[in-house]
């Protein structure tokens, strides 16, 4: 019975030392899940505001995110987000008809002006990377740049809001914001 005690703290020791590692080992990756919101009126100065006219958004998760930080300054993101262009929307300033699924498939370079000063529970970033959108049947190439920012509620858990904007190389008329918010977490923390 007394050895029995030995084998348990033994066993514990063992599975403690084995979940630091592996936290430490997954402690530079994220993922992070959320909902977007795509302003796509087709006009980049009117509207922009305006959620009745030409914001579309889907009634649950429609953001996902795998992050990679390479150091305090930089990171990388792999970002999957989804949306729905509803029929009575002013989508490239036409009306539209029917309902048009949208997917975003997108990496992402961040670089986190943070690494120079403390902000405490605040990290803002700016970023930029290429993709691919899919509008119904089209598919675009499209590069996009945006600012965000997180706001840590715990030790590697975040609620993050970030703004982009997606250029059209392969059409001109597919330009949009889209605006996501997202709950990220360090793998290290799960």
């Amino acid at each position: 019975m007394k050895n029995l005690k030995y084998i348990f703290l033994f066993i514990a020791f063992i599975s403690v030392k084995n979940s630091i590692s592996i936290a430490q080992k997954y402690e530079n990756w994220t993922i992070g899940v959320g909902m977007n919101i795509i302003d796509n009126d087709g006009n980049v100065k009117k509207d922009l505001l305006n959620s009745r006219k030409s914001w579309n958004s889907l009634n649950c998760p429609s953001v996902f995110l795998v992050g990679y930080k390479l150091n305090e300054l930089v990171s990388f993101e792999f970002s999957e987000s989804l949306n729905n262009f509803d029929k009575g929307k002013t989508i490239n300033a036409e009306i539209l008809k029917v309902p048009q699924f949208v997917s975003c498939s997108m990496i992402k370079g961040v670089l986190h002006p943070n690494a120079f000063f403390d902000t405490g529970r605040f990290d803002t970033y700016i970023n930029g990377g290429f993709g691919i959108t899919t509008i119904y049947r089209n598919v675009l190439l499209q590069p996009n740049l945006g600012l965000g920012l997180n706001y840590f509620i715990a030790d590697g858990v975040a609620l993050g809001f970030q703004a982009s904007a997606y250029f059209g190389v392969t059409q001109v008329t597919n330009n949009f914001l889209m605006y996501s918010f997202t709950l990220k977490s360090s793998l290290s923390k799960l």
